[in-house]
């Protein structure tokens, strides 16, 4: 389950089923992201637990600057959807960006 710091949780509806979403727009900076940082923040989005993954991780994403110099100090962890949906016994709807 996410903290959802940013309000970005979210239902799907399609017909009788319904999935649960996070929402890129709820990011700041989120449009002039490249694809595979989408990617990456909505994974960091679906699964902010306060430790592993927090705000912080999710706004450093949202503010990335392609200029910058790198900074190894801090990592995010990337899980699989898939896998983690699963795990949980529920249903996976793959969203398109």
């Amino acid at each position: 389950m996410s903290v959802n710091s940013f309000g970005s949780q979210s239902t799907l509806a399609v017909g009788d089923a319904s999935y649960e979403i996070f929402r890129l727009d709820a990011v700041e900076g989120q449009d002039t992201l490249p694809y595979s940082l989408k990617i990456l923040l909505e994974n960091l989005l679906r699964t902010e637990d306060g430790a592993n993954i927090t705000a912080d991780h999710i706004r450093a994403i949202g503010s990335w600057d392609e200029d910058a110099e790198p900074d190894t100090a801090e990592e995010a962890e990337y899980r699989s959807a898939i896998d983690t949906a699963k795990a949980a016994g529920e249903k996976y709807l793959p969203v398109a960006i």
